[in-house]
This record gives structure tokens, C-alpha cells and sequence, in this order.
């Protein structure tokens, strides 16, 4: 598969969009497998879903940062719930476990639009450093650490970090 990337900065109508970047639908895509079409449609459903959940649950948030993000808590649970309800959990995670199942092209736009808040991807359980360390636990995790590690992060009940020193320099 060849996917050739551009930035679109005007809708089909041919109106300037960058006023609003969330506004327009497929902001990179020309999928040149002869399947464009189907995934504009599934993209064009889903992109306004997901920013209407940001209008609606997770924007209104956003004030409370003042006082900061822990405080925020017992919120984001309650958000991060209603996404689960809504289909709208992890995006990058495959749908066998607990996820979207999308591309990666498809969950791009999709973290394009979660980019209007700085609460966007937590609320959707695909934030750094916990969405990496997701794949590589999917991909390479023992039945034991995925028990341990990876089910919490699936579930969201848990958060996960990332270190890194040079041998022989811990730093």
C-alpha cells in the first residue's frame, strides 16, 4: 500500500479552513489502495464524533486545570468511562483488545482533533508515554506481564512511564 500525504486547507465547498483546523474532515489522506473511498466515510463518521465528545465532555474540563491535573481526577474518570461507552477508546489499540482498531493514518486525524485540548488524548487513552509502551507490550509482553502490565493499561486504571539512561553513564 501507497500512501501519499497533503495538508488540506480548504473542504470539498472549496472554503479556507484554517481558521478552524478541527473543522475539516481528512486533513492527510490519499490512500492508494483503491479503498479511499470507504475510509473517507468511516473518517468523515467518526472525526465529527469524536469532536463533538471533546465539545461536550472533556473541553468544559479544561478551566479545572488551574487547579491541577490530579485535582481533575474524579472528572476525567467519569470522561474517560463515557468514551469506553462511546466507542471511542484508544484509537491505536487493535479491537481484539478493548480498542479502535485504527490505522495509523487514521488515528493521526484522529489525534488531530484530540489536539484541540490538552486533555483530548488522555481522555481517549491514548497518551504518551502510555500508548506507546501499549504497543510494545501487545507485541512483545509475556502472558505474565501482560496480566500484570498491560490489562491495567487497556483498562485505563493505571499509567506507565518511560526511562531511558546510556550504559555505563546512568543518567
Amino acid at each position: 500500500m501507497r500512501v501519499r500525504m497533503f495538508t488540506a486547507w480548504v473542504d470539498e465547498s472549496g472554503s479556507d479552513m484554517r481558521r478552524d483546523p478541527g473543522t475539516y474532515m481528512l486533513s492527510a489522506a490519499l490512500v492508494e489502495n483503491g479503498k479511499e473511498e470507504g475510509a473517507r466515510a468511516a473518517m468523515q463518521a467518526l472525526l465529527p464524533k469524536v469532536r463533538s465528545f471533546l465539545d461536550e465532555h472533556v473541553m468544559p474540563l479544561e478551566a479545572g486545570l488551574a487547579r491541577g491535573f490530579w485535582a481533575l481526577q474524579p472528572e476525567l474518570d467519569h470522561v474517560r468511562a463515557r468514551a469506553k461507552q462511546a466507542g471511542l477508546w484508544q484509537p491505536q489499540v487493535p479491537r481484539d483488545a478493548g480498542g479502535m482498531g485504527l490505522s495509523v493514518l487514521e488515528h493521526g486525524m484522529v489525534s488531530e482533533v484530540l489536539g484541540r485540548t490538552p486533555l483530548g488524548h488522555y481522555a481517549l487513552g491514548c497518551q504518551a508515554p502510555d500508548a506507546g509502551n501499549l504497543e510494545l507490550l501487545l507485541e512483545y509482553a509475556t502472558d505474565e506481564q501482560r496480566g500484570r502490565f498491560l490489562q491495567p493499561l487497556l483498562d485505563g486504571t493505571a499509567r506507565s512511564a518511560f526511562g531511558m539512561t546510556e550504559p555505563e553513564h546512568a543518567g
